[in-house]
């Protein structure tokens, strides 16, 4: 699903804003917003949910520590690189490994 594919705009767009509009508890509207971005991811590429709840939830396991710690700039530091790590290895592996097989005649 696009951003403006007529599917989101009239069916995905207008049951979200419907279903958060008449809610007081933030609480509530978070984890609505929460589901339904999922659910706009899962249309694409469903089987990367699983990586984007990993990538979430380590991401707010991150914030807890840096939240209690002396050591803020290092765990930071540490999320930073495990987000980028992840980006680069999910966007680029292919790209690395034909490059590779096609200069080395390796099959990998």
């Amino acid at each position: 699903m696009v951003f403006s594919s007529p599917t989101f705009l009239f069916i995905f767009l207008v049951v979200v804003f419907l279903s958060t509009a008449f809610i007081k508890s933030n609480r509530v509207k978070n984890y609505i917003l929460i589901v339904a971005s999922l659910m706009f991811y899962a249309w694409g590429e469903p089987i990367y949910v699983i990586l984007m709840i990993a990538s979430s939830l380590v991401n707010y396991a991150f914030a807890r520590m840096i939240e209690s710690s002396q050591n803020k700039k290092l765990l930071l530091v540490v999320d930073v690189i495990i987000n980028i790590g992840t980006l680069i290895y999910f966007k680029y592996a292919n790209f690395f490994v034909d490059s590779i097989n096609s200069i080395s005649g390796l099959n990998i």
